[in-house]
């Protein structure tokens, strides 16, 4: 879908999908002289190869590694894939693309575990000649390591207050796919027959790659099915799920061995979208994943490019996913996948007064509504939060799970988080269809649930996010809610309404770029606006988010004395690009498309190199040890752009 559009200045670009762009140009280059074009792709490379190595050395024969392969632009928008054909078009390329590579490769050395049907890519195990050749073949654009995940472990409903629409508005018509351990769907309140059933109607094995989702011991699945849409009853303090009117698809991703694998979730959701439609009276419109691992501290599509392919294929298709931001209590991070720009993450709130909560990693002596949990990860692209402990949900029928009944009492963790808000995604997604013929895209049940939420302040980060209100959102359908609350606090410095159209006139060119520190800025835009950033070596993460309008974003950074150019299209104003850059001095343009108007926020953050970390001493930090090398870099995250501020001078 190729058009052409004119900024304010008279710059033309080609467009593909409308979007962010990060834009690269030289710092003596006028307006006039920026050019917008496509990022060329990114080389083959192998992320995390230490661990891979790691693992040949030891003597593993094979190691276990997730291939994509070339399928254009990392950072480019996906086709929509809601239609049949769309996703029959989809499912020939990708496995023409596969199959053309795997001729190449030796049976011996790459082993395939499993092909991905709506994206190109391949979980193999592979020989140190194997991962070679996939290395050196042209049509490989990344190579990851398997990594092992973990799990996160109708009160709730009152504080999100979604009981007083659940009689009208209970997610008829949709249906919430729950990639977990398992789901018991012998359970009375899921279906409590065989499988599939009229409640849980579909579903998969990816870790062992089979048919059947039932768990084999762990329940944590089962009761994540239960708080989004299990059947409407009364035992002890469980009164149905968020959603008991939509359907569920059980995705099993947990192994006979126990062990749940990154890839084995990339593939659960690459099976969601092509399978979005098995019953096309209840498409899978919401993904509800509570596990993940690692610790991110901006969005990670770069670091994890299966996962971002799979969560771009899914909002391509209209499937919302939520993910758990984990358990750990950082205050500046989550864990991964939920820091993708395309997945909503969700992060924990008490909902009432509960007593002592004491926890692995940390304690609260008091508790109370709206209380954000100590174990909750928080960070400033945490997207929002939802209720926890102690959920009353369903258990493995019998001895077999939490409980020796069938329903667990003090289910919690933003494992519990996450479905109650798949489940208000699963009920705005119903209202959305009764009320406007049509389902919500993700972008707009993001800003909806984000727009409409009350304002929670996590006091160990000092950062302020949306509880979600579901009564609210669903009242909202159709209008334009405001922005998120900025977090706190506030960064400086803010831009400062100077006259024009919007908070940092006169900014209208590259020669009147405003200096920006690393931090979040609402603003408002209805022609080019420009900004600058200065850095040492590191990671720059730019991102917008706005609730309606199409904003176009653009930078240019340095690299090895070199400027790049990365480009992201999409047809919204909610964007994120994460680029490594050389110390200098980065421009960063957002351009409306077609004279749109739209406010939205701005989001610059930075994490040095090891390169710009000052080397420790005895009166610094004695021996210096990992951990607090670590406390070092997120530090001087802040310390590093202590700059002049100045607005630049025409040259």
């Amino acid at each position: 879908m190729n058009a052409m559009k004119t900024t304010t200045n008279g710059t033309t670009m080609t467009r593909t999908m409308a979007a962010l762009f990060l834009v690269a140009m030289a710092s003596a280059a006028s307006a006039q002289d920026i050019k917008f074009a496509k990022h060329e792709a990114p080389k083959a490379r192998v992320l995390r190869e230490e661990k891979i190595r790691e693992r040949l050395n030891r003597g593993d024969e094979r190691v276990q590694v997730l291939v994509n392969l070339v399928q254009g632009d990392s950072n480019q928008a996906v086709p929509a894939l809601a239609s049949v054909d769309q996703k029959a078009a989809r499912k020939e390329l990708v496995k023409a693309k596969t199959e053309r590579v795997l001729s190449r490769m030796a049976g011996e050395h790459v082993r395939v575990r499993r092909s991905f049907e709506m994206q190109a890519t391949i979980w193999a195990e592979v020989t140190s000649s194997g991962l070679a050749a996939l290395q050196a073949d042209p049509d490989v654009q990344s190579i990851e390591s398997v990594e092992r995940m973990e799990l996160q472990d109708v009160q709730g409903g009152t504080l999100m207050n979604a009981l007083a629409t659940r009689p009208q508005f209970g997610g008829a018509g949709v249906s919430i796919a729950i990639v977990d351990s398992g789901v018991d769907y012998r359970h009375p309140q899921l279906g409590g027959g065989g499988f599939p059933n009229a409640k849980v109607i579909g579903g998969t094995d990816t870790a062992d790659n089979d048919n059947d989702p039932l768990p084999a011991a762990e329940a944590h699945g089962t009761s994540c099915a239960g708080i989004a849409a299990g059947d409407l009853a009364t035992v002890g303090d469980y009164n149905g799920g968020i959603a008991p009117d939509s359907k569920l698809y059980a995705i099993k991703v947990e192994g006979a061995d126990g062990v749940i694998t990154d890839a084995a979730l990339v593939a659960a959701w690459d099976w969601c979208v092509a399978h979005q439609n098995d019953d096309p009276n209840n498409p899978i419109m919401i993904i509800s994943m509570s596990i993940g691992g690692g610790q991110e501290f901006s969005a990670c599509d770069n670091q994890l490019p299966a996962f971002a392919q799979a969560a771009r294929n899914a909002t391509a298709s209209g499937i919302t996913i939520f993910v758990a931001s984990g358990n750990n209590g950082f205050s500046d991070s989550m864990a991964g996948p939920a820091c993708l720009s395309d997945v909503i993450s969700v992060g924990a709130v008490y909902d009432a007064n509960v007593g002592y909560h004491g926890f692995s990693n940390c304690t609260d002596n008091s508790t109370a509504t709206d209380q954000v949990t100590c174990y909750s990860n928080t960070a400033s692209f945490l997207t929002l939060l939802a209720p926890s402990h102690d959920a009353y949900t369903t258990d493995i029928v019998g001895a077999g799970g939490y409980t020796t009944g069938d329903f667990s009492t003090d289910f919690g963790g933003t494992s519990a988080a996450t479905p109650y808000a798949a489940g208000a995604g699963a009920a705005l997604q119903s209202a959305a269809k009764q009320q406007l013929g049509r389902f919500l895209t993700p972008s707009e049940v993001r800003q909806l649930l984000v727009g409409t939420g009350e304002s929670v302040t996590d006091p160990k980060a000092g950062i302020a996010k949306p509880r979600i209100n579901l009564g609210q959102a669903i009242a909202s359908i159709g209008t334009t809610p405001s922005p998120a609350p900025t977090p706190n606090p506030t960064p400086a410095p803010t831009p400062t309404p100077v006259g024009g159209d919007d908070t940092a006139e006169p900014n209208d060119t590259a020669e009147q770029a405003v200096y920006l520190a690393p931090g979040t800025y609402a603003l408002q835009g209805m022609n080019n606006d420009y900004f600058y950033v200065e850095t040492g070596s590191g990671t720059l993460t730019v991102s917008i988010q706005g609730p309606q309008g199409d904003l176009d974003l653009g930078v240019n950074y340095a690299s090895e004395n070199a400027r790049n150019l990365t480009t992201s299209e999409r047809e919204d104003s909610n964007e994120s690009v994460v680029v490594n850059v050389s110390a200098g001095e980065h421009v960063i343009l957002v351009a409306p498309y077609d004279g749109l108007t739209s406010g939205y926020t701005l989001s610059i953050t930075f994490t040095p190199s090891f390169d710009d970390i000052p080397a420790c001493d005895g009166s610094m930090c004695g021996t210096c040890p990992p951990l607090l090398a670590v406390g070092m870099v997120m530090g001087l995250s802040g310390m590093g752009m202590s700059v002049t501020r100045r607005r630049r001078t025409k040259r």
